[in-house]
């Protein structure tokens, strides 16, 4: 049977903030608080913890997430979420697991909505897309090099990324909802779903 399976990539070097997935925010390391509201989301059947870090892997274990460990070739500075996301993938088809919906969850991202983040399920589920994003609405006057694209492929990575308007005036996020994983990640239909400011990431 397959199953819709949230992954979570959390490496353990950081550049910017030393041990950034297990700082704490509200008492609760931040790898921890993507695992609660994937935990919470009704439609989310596994959740996972993709690291190279055990530090991060024992947390991530004690607050009840399963554990794909990262090789080091792709948990380096350059490494990109979508080749986590493909390890993990190949692990879990390893293990026997089937992924038929994959929720790609930041857990620098502490105040997720597992609401909104069931709603962006049921609209890849439902076929009506084969991606979902969330996004945040801005009518801030932003400039940027150039104007933004929305695409399902290997992008910059997040720290590296300019700060650039969306599709509809939204600002793209750092979570995703695909159907089929391995095939959706390079292409698909996306839908973006607006989401609150108190739920933006910090």
């Amino acid at each position: 049977m397959s199953e819709t399976v949230a992954v979570i990539p959390a490496r353990g070097g950081s550049k910017g903030i030393e041990r950034k997935n297990l700082r704490r925010v509200g008492g609760i390391p931040l790898v921890a608080r993507a695992i609660l509201a994937a935990q919470r989301c009704t439609e989310i059947d596994r959740v996972v913890v993709s690291t190279d870090n055990d530090e991060i892997a024992d947390v991530a274990r004690e607050w009840g997430a399963d554990v794909v460990m990262r090789p080091a070739d792709i948990a380096g500075d350059e490494a990109s979420s979508e080749s986590a996301l493909l390890h993990a993938l190949a692990e879990l088809e390893a293990r026997g697991i089937g992924v038929q919906i994959l929720a790609f969850l930041q857990a620098t991202s502490p105040f997720i909505d597992s609401t909104s983040l069931a709603e962006a399920v049921r609209v890849v589920s439902s076929r009506r897309r084969d991606v979902a994003f969330s996004a945040v609405e801005s009518f801030a006057f932003m400039l940027a090099p150039r104007r933004w694209r929305l695409r399902c492929g290997p992008g910059p990575r997040r720290r590296l990324t300019p700060e650039a308007t969306g599709s509809g005036g939204a600002l793209p996020r750092d979570r995703s909802v695909l159907r089929h994983a391995r095939a959706r990640i390079r292409r698909g239909r996306p839908s973006l779903l607006r989401q609150h400011r108190h739920h933006r990431s910090a």
